[in-house]
């Protein structure tokens, strides 16, 4: 997932990870939020 900030809101996109056979893509974007930790709260990382 890359996050970014627009006009105080934070939202991420989702990526598929890349293969051998084909690219990285797009998934999809996130709703938006107040804050990272509300992002991360729904979008825990993985392990």
């Amino acid at each position: 997932m890359f996050v970014f900030e627009k006009l105080g809101k934070i939202y991420g996109h989702v990526i598929k990870d890349r293969t051998d056979k084909s690219p990285a893509k797009f998934v999809f974007e996130t709703t938006k939020y107040d804050t990272l930790e509300l992002l991360k709260a729904d979008y825990p990382e993985a392990e």
